[in-house]
């Protein structure tokens, strides 16, 4: 008798489940391809990060965090390097001299142009034995 009790009143909630999840209602479903008007992105790691500097990094959790903060001239698309601050791209007939046109939107976090510049500094900071890098 207690089994039949235990199984009717363990239908009557699954019946009773499905009937309320099936009442919900359509406007939920419906999306309306507009993003919110604050993109915020979360990201929590598990270890603390030991640099945000582009030329010294060594480990992994610092380099995903630049990967995933910065775009540099090109980015990795599908396998392949596609334009990323780049637009068109320039060799001199030498191969020695590369010219790069930068998008004219690209600003940094403080809303200040990157520029030619930006990219000359960090490359050279890349190659000054004095950071070690």
């Amino acid at each position: 008798m207690k089994f039949k009790k235990v199984l009717v009143t363990s239908s009557l909630l699954a019946v009773a489940a499905l009937t309320l999840s099936a009442c919900g209602s359509q406007k939920a479903q419906q999306n309306s391809h507009k993003p919110a008007a604050k993109q915020v992105l979360n990201w929590s790691l598990q270890t603390e990060l030991a640099t945000l500097d582009s030329v010294t990094v060594t480990e992994s959790a610092s380099g995903d965090m630049i990967n995933n903060s910065m775009e540099g001239l090109f980015i990795i698309k599908n396998n392949k390097p596609t334009p990323g601050l780049a637009l068109d791209t320039k060799a001199s007939s030498d191969g020695l001299t590369y010219t790069f046109s930068l998008r004219k939107d690209a600003k940094w976090s403080n809303g200040d142009p990157v520029t030619a510049h930006d990219f000359v500094f960090a490359w050279r900071r890349a190659v000054d034995p004095k950071v070690g890098a």
